[in-house]
């Protein structure tokens, strides 16, 4: 990986976790959280990432 690539990733992975925390306390609803990540996906284009944010662990 290259540091455009990984800087993106973690990025992108500090976001989401952040997001997460935010839907377990009921901040925002399920419907925001996923919103919210097809738009990070969008914006930052992880590599690995989604194959993550895919599990549904909540």
């Amino acid at each position: 990986m290259n540091k455009d690539l990984d800087l993106r990733e973690i990025t992108y992975q500090i976001i989401m976790s952040n997001a997460k925390k935010m839907l377990i306390k009921d901040l925002i609803s399920r419907d925001e959280y996923m919103e919210f990540d097809s738009k990070m996906k969008e914006k930052y284009k992880p590599k690995i990432g989604p194959i993550y944010s895919e599990i549904d662990l909540i």
